[in-house]
């Protein structure tokens, strides 16, 4: 798993690319909650994900409660094949166009 991170001003870009898997939910979630402590919007690329399990899951669910809890505001730039159609088999397909501050996860 690759995680480029870029910032500018109170603004930054998560751009994830490789497997969001059991092997690799540690590194993203540090990676992915790291730049949190700077940022007040965050935009995050998923087109880059090949794979996503329930671990992929569990490290979006806590970003998503993260950001929602510290009212940073999250767009999703991009979603990859894979992580549309985990999410779908999921019944979350929405999840991603709800991830703004205030919206929460329910």
């Amino acid at each position: 798993m690759q995680i480029n991170v870029t910032s500018a001003d109170d603004s930054c870009a998560i751009a994830l690319e490789g497997d969001m898997t059991i092997y690799t939910a540690m590194q993203c979630k540090e990676e992915m909650l790291a730049p949190l402590q700077d940022c007040q919007t965050v935009a995050v690329d998923l087109s880059g994900v090949f794979e996503m399990d329930t671990s992929g899951l569990q490290i979006l669910a806590l970003f998503l409660k993260e950001t929602d809890e510290r009212n940073i505001r999250v767009r999703f730039s991009a979603v990859s094949d894979a992580v549309q159609e985990f999410l779908s088999f999921c019944g979350l397909s929405n999840i991603l166009g709800t991830a703004e501050a205030g919206t929460g996860v329910h």
